[in-house]
């Protein structure tokens, strides 16, 4: 979806990152990128304490 989301310049690439328009999303569904993102990263216990 080229409207809400942008790939970073070639340098961030090797980060895996991704930009989003914050104008063109709403809030749900930034709220569940964010959390996928962090659940992507700290320890399986601590992601299986959010629901």
């Amino acid at each position: 979806e080229p409207d809400k989301f942008m790939l970073p310049r070639d340098s961030d690439m090797r980060y895996n990152w991704i930009h989003v328009r914050l104008d063109a999303i709403d809030l749900d569904e930034l709220r569940e990128l964010v959390i996928d993102g962090w659940r992507m990263c700290v320890p399986k216990k601590v992601a299986a304490l959010v629901n």
